[in-house]
């Protein structure tokens, strides 16, 4: 069933599974390439992420939440649940890759899909507030961001 959705969809159901884990007993996590299953029989599925996109997780805060470099629905808590956020996100020459207004979901985290290999600038603002951060999209970069401090 999974390895016939598109991963963004996957993605979506990852963030559900995740963040219920008390009572679908899912562990879920991604990396640059996959988003990664084990359910609580033992069975485990990946589905890969597209060629061109990579899907980062951003919790936007107050203060850093948790240090973390492969985001984990099921494990990861921002402060900032359920909150209006608007987004935009540009390469580090200026290209507009992203402009959305959303909530980050009830874990506190907004999951972006960004361009692959490619430094982003990524703006969140919030409550009043405002974080700007550079964000890598290659191999060796984070899913999860827990970094982006907002302030005036």
């Amino acid at each position: 069933m999974l390895t016939e959705l598109a991963a963004p969809a996957v993605m979506d159901l990852a963030d559900v599974w995740g963040m219920d884990n008390a009572q679908n007993k899912v562990g879920v996590w991604t990396t640059s390439r996959e988003i990664h299953f084990i359910f609580a029989h033992g069975a485990r599925t990946s589905v890969s992420l597209p060629d061109d996109r990579m899907v980062v997780s951003i919790a936007p805060c107050l203060r850093k939440t948790h240090p973390c470099k492969d985001h984990t629905p099921s494990r990861c808590r921002g402060e900032q649940a359920d909150v209006a956020v608007k987004v935009k996100a540009a390469t580090a020459e200026g290209r507009a890759v992203l402009d959305m207004a959303t909530k980050t979901l009830p874990n506190g985290f907004v999951d972006l899909w960004l361009p692959r290999n490619e430094k982003i600038d990524v703006t969140i603002a919030a409550l009043g507030l405002t974080a700007t951060q550079r964000i890598g999209t290659s191999d060796a970069d984070f899913t999860c961001v827990t970094t982006m401090e907002l302030h005036y």
